[in-house]
């Protein structure tokens, strides 16, 4: 293939020959043609969405998985749930405070 003056232009940038996806009959009215751009465009988009799908699924069976785990480690032995974060917080802000009071006096 040859380019502007004649040069010999490279193989990998010869025109690759563009598609369209037509719907309707030619020639008549509502015959309309969606160029390769643009039907390139729409499978990137599509191709995005389903990997963020992807993704949004193995995240949320693995979070799911990390808190069966949780549950399991957290139980007493009785299979009753041990004390949440902010009842221990409270428990050792109150002993804290015993034992204040009690070097003050």
């Amino acid at each position: 293939m040859r380019g502007h003056g004649g040069d010999e232009v490279p193989h990998y940038l010869e025109q690759v020959p563009d598609f369209s996806w037509c719907m309707g009959t030619e020639g008549k009215d509502g015959y309309r043609c969606l160029p390769s751009a643009n039907i390139y465009t729409i499978i990137f988009g599509l191709a995005c969405i389903v990997a963020g799908l992807l993704v949004s699924a193995i995240l949320s069976f693995m979070e799911s998985k990390r808190n069966k785990k949780e549950d399991v480690g957290s139980s007493t032995e009785d299979g009753a749930k041990g004390a949440s974060m902010d009842e221990n917080l409270k428990t050792a802000s109150d002993e804290f405070e015993r034992q204040s009071y009690a070097r003050a006096s």
